[in-house]
Order: structure tokens, then sequence, then C-alpha cells
């Protein structure tokens, strides 16, 4: 008889932090509608909203993807406007579209390309070799691994290099 009391109150206690999560969460969310209205603040902003979502509510990172995939479209091309194409990315290839992550991380490799921006170069080729890995097409996700290890040596980034040999060695 104990133990299926224990199980009562234990329900009921997560019961009882999962509202009180929602509670919070729900009064976050609400002051999140009031980040920066400048362009380049507020993409900044979106960048580090989608970030902390995006393992733990990718669903709900979406809606600041979208806006955030609004914004780049008006700004000029800059590191964090490649950053960004990259981050939404990897919010879609979380959730599993990844066509849809696919046509973000080129996008923002046209760019980082365009405009010699090595080390985002080298973090997008690492998402895209991470997406061919989950998907099991080992051929693409070796080759833009080894474009990752390449980007990360010009940048002199033996961190970088050391993440490109390890999603290597997952093959």
């Amino acid at each position: 008889m104990k133990p299926l009391r224990l199980f009562r109150e234990m329900s009921l206690l997560i019961l009882l932090l999962t509202q009180a999560h929602g509670i919070l969460a729900q009064q976050k969310n609400d002051s999140l509608a009031l980040g920066p209205n400048n362009s380049v603040e507020r993409l900044i902003f979106l960048d580090s909203v989608i970030e902390s979502k995006i393992f733990l509510a990718p669903k709900e990172a979406v809606r600041y993807a979208y806006e955030a995939s609004t914004l780049v479209q008006s700004l000029p091309e800059t590191e964090l406007v490649a950053k960004t194409y990259r981050l939404i990315g990897d919010n879609y290839k979380i959730l599993g579209i990844y066509d849809r992550a696919l046509t973000l991380y080129s996008e923002g490799l046209k760019l980082a390309l365009k405009n010699d921006f090595n080390s985002i170069t080298a973090e997008i080729h690492l998402s895209i070799g991470e997406l061919y890995l989950e998907q099991n097409i080992l051929p693409l996700s070796m080759e833009n691994f080894n474009r990752a290890r390449d980007y990360f040596r010009l940048d002199n980034s033996l961190d970088g290099e050391s993440r490109a040999l390890q999603g290597d060695l997952q093959l």
C-alpha cells in the first residue's frame, strides 16, 4: 500500500511542478515580446532566444526562427546574418525538417563563402555534416566534416578541428 501512496504523491508533485513551469514559461514568453526594436539588436536577441530554446522547446523556437529569417533578409551581409541562417537551420534539423534545414544552411554558406567568414563557413559545414549523418548519407556527411576541418584550420581553431574530426569518426 505504501508504494501506491508514494506513487500518488510523486505524481501530484510532478503535476504541480509542470504547472509552475508552464506559468513561468508564459511569463517569460510575455517578456520576450519586449525585446529590442533595432534590427541588428533584435537579431542578436532572437539568436540568443533560439539558441536557448533549440533543444528544450524546438517548436517554440520556430516562432523566433521565422521572425529572424524575415529580419535577415533586410540586413546587410554580415557574419551575424550567416550565423543566424545556421542557427535556424539547426532548429529545423532538430525537428527533423531536413530539407528546410539544408535550404537555410545553403543560404548561410553562400553568404559566408562570398564574404570569407571562415569560422561560420566551418560551423555550417559541420552542421550539414551532422544533418547528412542523421540521414545516414555518409559520403556527403564525410565531405562536409572534411570541409569543416579545412576551414577550421584556416581559422586556426583547434577546438573546431577536433569537433570536425569527431564527426568524421562517427562514420
